[in-house]
């Protein structure tokens, strides 16, 4: 039995939650730090500043040696060239990655609100189903970003705490 209502309502739902997978892209993580920096907040924009760059840092070998290749790379383009790592390897997500460290970074700013935790955890939730969605990734993937996202967000606590 086919519905047409139904396959539309299902067709652009699957588009909404599509969008969310943007939230994860780095040009929202960098747009938040500068504005952080833009309304002074320069503790936190220095911590996601610090975060972005231990991504690369330590991402960059993590998906080297671990190279896994994404669930359907033909769909994949980004600004890098072709043969790229950071655009072939699938483990550890990094949008799981940024929009981890992003969610922790609200719950700080909003003092560990209970609507904060809520809204960022839905938030977390439909960028990481976003991803496999898209398939651009597999669960494991999602696990090994959101995970990524705990230990740099730890190591930038470290290391902000030094510099200050």
């Amino acid at each position: 039995m086919n519905l047409p209502f139904f396959n539309l309502i299902r067709n652009e739902l699957n588009y909404a939650i599509k969008s969310f997978s943007a939230l994860g892209s780095y040009p929202v993580f960098l747009l938040v730090m500068i504005f952080l920096f833009k309304i002074e907040y320069n503790f936190e924009a220095l911590r996601l500043l610090i975060c972005f760059i231990l991504i690369y840092l330590l991402g960059l070998p993590i998906r080297s040696n671990f190279f896994k290749h994404r669930k359907n790379p033909k769909h994949h383009a980004e600004i890098y060239e072709n043969t790229s790592v950071i655009t072939y390897s699938s483990f550890p997500s990094f949008h799981a990655t940024r929009i981890t460290i992003l969610s922790l970074l609200i719950f700080t700013i909003f003092n560990y609100s209970i609507d904060s935790v809520i809204l960022m955890l839905i938030v977390l939730y439909l960028v990481c189903y976003s991803r496999i969605l898209l398939q651009k990734h597999y669960l494991n993937d999602i696990y090994g970003g959101i995970s990524f996202g705990l230990l740099i967000w730890g190591m930038s606590w470290l290391i902000v705490g030094v510099l200050m």
